[in-house]
């Protein structure tokens, strides 16, 4: 039979050896812990790449625009390049057409304007006997009657060495932008666009032409 006594001292005695190993627990908790901790502190760190900080720089870049003609009903730039043609091309063109020796034609061009007209002529041995001119009328919007024009005016702008000579013409005077297309087979302007005239750097309302060829025909001389 244990007395009381002998229980307290018994029990007492266990909880010595559970608080002993307790503290053995704690202290080796302690020193794994602290050398973990050590050992991660004395590890170098990999070096990191190091960026660079780089700034782009600019460069400027040959930027080749080609000067446009400008177009009718738009303000004109006073800055902006006009569109020329070369003038030794022209003469090239039109060397090209007196070397087919044509003196005979029909031709029929149309001029698109403020007052829109279309323009027949026949030339015999390199003269205009004969003018049509049909005229628009802008308020009923349609084209007039034809009617007989004028051979010497129409003449001078119409013919082929007319439409030559306009391009000349508004090559040397450089008061508006010039665009010239050729006829692929007899080498002549089938159509002369040109921009809106400009003064003191602003443009003339509705100065813009644009004259385009409706219709040619190479004719033997006699007929």
């Amino acid at each position: 039979m244990i007395f009381p006594d002998e229980l307290f001292r018994h029990a007492y005695q266990n909880y010595q050896k559970i608080a002993l190993h307790s503290q053995w627990i704690l202290i080796l908790t302690l020193v794994v812990g602290g050398s973990v901790a050590c050992s991660a502190t004395n590890t170098p760190v990999a070096a990191q790449p190091q960026v660079k900080s780089t700034s782009l720089a600019v460069v400027p870049r040959a930027t080749t625009i080609p000067p446009a003609a400008v177009p009718t009903g738009k303000p004109a730039d006073p800055t902006a390049v006009l569109q020329m043609p070369k003038a030794a091309d022209v003469f090239a063109m039109e060397q090209k057409w007196k070397d087919l020796k044509i003196r005979d034609y029909v031709i029929s061009v149309e001029l698109q304007a403020f007052s829109p007209v279309s323009v027949t002529l026949t030339v015999k041995d390199g003269a205009v006997v004969e003018a049509l001119q049909q005229d628009f009328d802008n308020s009923a919007n349609a084209w007039g009657q034809v009617r007989a024009g004028d051979k010497d005016n129409s003449g001078a702008l119409y013919s082929v060495p007319g439409l030559f000579n306009l391009v000349f013409s508004e090559l040397q005077n450089r008061r508006r932008s010039v665009v010239v297309e050729y006829d692929p087979n007899y080498f002549f302007p089938s159509r002369i666009k040109l921009g809106e005239i400009s003064s003191d750097g602003k443009p003339l309302t509705n100065s813009g032409q644009d004259f385009m060829l409706k219709h040619f025909e190479p004719r033997k001389p006699g007929t």
